[in-house]
């Protein structure tokens, strides 16, 4: 029997209002698997990052608890080959 292989892709929405981190899922075709009973598992914090025009360090730091968030959930053999990306 072949094993599934499966990827995560983590993502954060870094909006006016708060930002967002996404983790999906996926087999080798690209199709969405279930994170739990989602397609997707999806983590919001306020307020976002223009807050922190002016301090920018302190910017980074606030998305701190969202990264340990998709860390808990992409199993830690993957942590090196997942493509992070903000947006």
């Amino acid at each position: 029997k072949q094993e599934t292989l499966t990827s995560y892709a983590v993502i954060f929405d870094a909006g006016s209002t708060g930002s967002r981190v996404h983790v999906y899922n996926f087999d080798q075709n690209l199709n969405l698997l279930h994170i739990g009973n989602n397609v997707e598992f999806t983590d919001k914090i306020k307020p976002g990052l223009s807050a922190y025009a002016e301090n920018p360090e302190k910017g980074a730091k606030s998305l701190i608890p969202l990264l340990e968030e998709a860390e808990s959930v992409v199993p830690e053999n993957l942590h090196p080959k997942t493509p992070l990306k903000l947006g």
